[in-house]
């Protein structure tokens, strides 16, 4: 079976490959064919599938000149026609090759029977298998063999590249590459039988309507330890569209042609395994491997070493399918692949991982839409976002480009509004409370700070020793309560008591000196402390507590329940000593401590919580920015 008996949807219309892709075909549609023997026959849906049978024990036995009735051309090339013919003594349709009559020379002849030869030994699946070789009333040879439908490569490639949707789909790149395979195996079994089959191209190679793959055209193999391929040299038909005849020392197609089959070398299985590169090449890039140009240019181009990887043109081919390409097509026959069984295997190998990638997508496909549902049922449960994200994480770890997974990673880690689980709200409460541990233990040594004041009051001179007295024990709570309280598990009522007591010292401070003096920077200074670590409603009753605790004095004073600590006189304000005596140098001295522990304590405080917040929002800033690069796709496409 050669090119000539191809499917009907490769034949719409009579074709003349003239390109530089193989030799000169000349084949008739089936409907043009048919019409012109004045049989209705379609070749695209064939006939019956089984054709009537009779079994009559009488029924005439037929003879053999009445055996064949021949039907439609499926085609016709330089040598011989393909036709569509009944087998009447089987009852099946078969295809008949028949040389034309006017190149009916002895030569032509011995070619005609050595192909129908080879091929009929060729017994392999995808090799059409002859049925019978003969010699019709004229003498002529004539041979028969299954006949097929489907399209050749060429013609897929053709269209593919066209963009024709209907053929990209039904001839996806992994339904070809492993058509090819099936090529490969049926070049690999001629081999072993020491076959050289010289012309591989896309034309040659069929695949059929369910899934078949076929080899076409041995006319031009090569046998080992067959004369006739040595000594006789047949014309060949190299290319049309160069006019190029040579004799049979150099036989092929320019544009499939191995560089030592191309300088008129004895060829072994390595020209088919350069070949067969240069169609995967064009499997995968839709483009041509080589040129369409002079007969010596293409020979200075071939014999310079060209090197082709398919990934030039499509940088999204697996690099393992670039470097098998590159390893067929080498110029030399030492870089070359050892064999087509080698290049078999290595394409199964590949196909065995593209379906294991395939299988991996379609179950990250599942969990993204696993984890898609949870995000779109968030309210159901709180720890949603967990079991989101243990799905996001599988998908991506089964397929580390899903850019729907890559997409909800980002959502799940930026999204964070909402409760959270409860592992994670009992981690967060864990964090705060050390922070206002730490806060406490930092209130009590401001609190001890200004303790170490009121033995000031000594030399300074008491006037009232309760109002003194009274001062250190809310000195002393405070900074007690506060160290305890830094060590217990965090309570709002630990806030509210640190609170209350925080107010009172407040309070009594204003019997120092009056409520203008310390009163104003001891209370911004203590209620930044409790500002910094409590919860919304502890800051509250602090900050009212804190703040009547502030203003009381003045309360007191405007009542009459106490002696007025201050009054007006033009241009200035004095202040009129209740628990201690204004000697000046002593109570200038209490005044620096004071103003220096209400300005220092704050500072440094807010500056240890500036400190924290900075580290927090560097690690988040960090973090971010590595899930930008992790996902810079995502990012950019966003």
């Amino acid at each position: 079976m050669d090119k000539e008996q191809v499917a009907a949807q490769d034949m719409v219309e009579t074709v003349a490959e003239v390109d530089a892709t193989g030799p000169t075909l000349v084949a008739e549609s089936g409907d043009k064919a048919a019409e012109s023997s004045g049989v209705t026959f379609d070749l695209a849906t064939g006939e019956a599938d089984i054709v009537p049978v009779y079994t009559d024990a009488g029924e005439r036995v037929v003879q053999d000149e009445e055996r064949y009735e021949a039907g439609p051309v499926l085609g016709a090339g330089g040598m011989g026609e393909v036709r569509l013919t009944r087998d009447a003594r089987i009852g099946r349709h078969v295809a008949v090759k028949r040389l034309l009559e006017p190149l009916s020379g002895e030569a032509t002849r011995r070619r005609f029977l050595r192909e129908a030869r080879i091929q009929g030994q060729l017994e392999h699946p995808a090799v059409v298998p002859v049925y019978d070789l003969d010699f019709d009333e004229q003498g002529q040879p004539f041979f028969t063999m299954k006949r097929v439908r489907g399209q050749t490569l060429s013609r897929i490639l053709e269209l593919s590249a066209r963009g024709d949707t209907e053929t990209r789909e039904r001839f996806g790149r992994r339904r070809l590459l492993a058509a090819f395979t099936q090529a490969c195996h049926a070049v690999h079994y001629a081999h072993v039988r020491g076959v050289v089959h010289r012309d591989l191209k896309p034309s040659n190679i069929m695949i059929g309507d369910y899934g078949e793959v076929y080899v076409l055209d041995w006319g031009v193999a090569r046998v080992d330890k067959d004369a006739s391929d040595e000594d006789e040299r047949l014309p060949v038909v190299l290319d049309a569209s160069m006019g190029l005849t040579r004799g049979g020392d150099l036989v092929g197609s320019l544009g499939y042609m191995a560089p030592e089959q191309m300088q008129g070398l004895t060829v072994d299985g390595r020209a088919d395994v350069f070949a067969l590169g240069v169609v995967l090449y064009e499997i995968l890039t839709l483009r041509p491997f080589r040129k369409s140009e002079s007969f010596p240019a293409m020979v200075a181009r071939v014999t310079a070493g060209e090197k082709k990887r398919p990934r030039d043109v499509d940088p999204d081919i697996p690099p393992e399918l670039d470097e098998l390409c590159l390893r067929a097509t080498a110029p030399e026959l030492t870089d070359r692949s050892e064999s087509v069984g080698e290049l078999a295997e290595a394409l199964e190998r590949f196909l065995e991982g593209d379906r294991d990638r395939e299988a991996r997508r379609a179950l990250a496909r599942d969990h993204v839409q696993k984890a898609r549902a949870l995000a779109s049922d968030e309210g159901a449960d709180t720890g949603w976002r967990v079991s989101a994200m243990r799905h996001v994480v599988k998908a991506l770890a089964l397929d580390s480009d899903n850019v729907a997974a890559q997409k909800l990673m980002v959502e799940l880690l930026v999204d964070v509004e909402g409760p959270a689980p409860a592992q994670a709200e009992e981690e967060y409460r864990v964090h705060v409370d050390r922070l206002r541990a730490r806060g406490a233990r930092m209130g009590a040594l401001g609190f001890c700070a200004m303790l170490a004041t009121f033995p000031l009051a000594l030399w300074i001179g008491v006037r009232s020793w309760s109002a003194i007295v009274a001062l250190t024990i809310a000195g002393v709570a405070c900074a007690g309560f506060a160290f305890w309280s830094s060590r217990q598990r965090t309570r709002a009522l630990h806030a509210h008591v640190l609170s209350l007591l925080t107010a009172t010292l407040v309070g009594l401070v204003s019997s120092l000196a009056g409520p203008f003096a310390l009163v104003p920077a001891l209370a911004a200074g203590v209620l930044m402390f409790f500002v910094a670590h409590v919860t919304p409603s502890e800051r509250r009753v602090a900050i009212t507590l804190i703040t009547l605790g502030a203003l009381l004095p003045y309360g007191v004073e405007a009542l009459g329940i106490f002696a007025p600590a201050y009054s007006f006189e033009p241009g200035q304000i004095v202040l009129y000593s209740r628990a201690l005596a204004f000697s000046e140098g002593p109570m200038l001295l209490a005044f620096v401590y004071g103003s220096a522990t209400f300005v220092a304590l704050p500072a440094l405080f807010a500056g240890w919580l500036h400190d924290e917040l900075m580290a927090a929002q560097r690690r988040t800033i960090v973090q971010s920015w590595h899930l930008r690069e992790l996902f810079a796709e995502v990012q950019s496409e966003g």
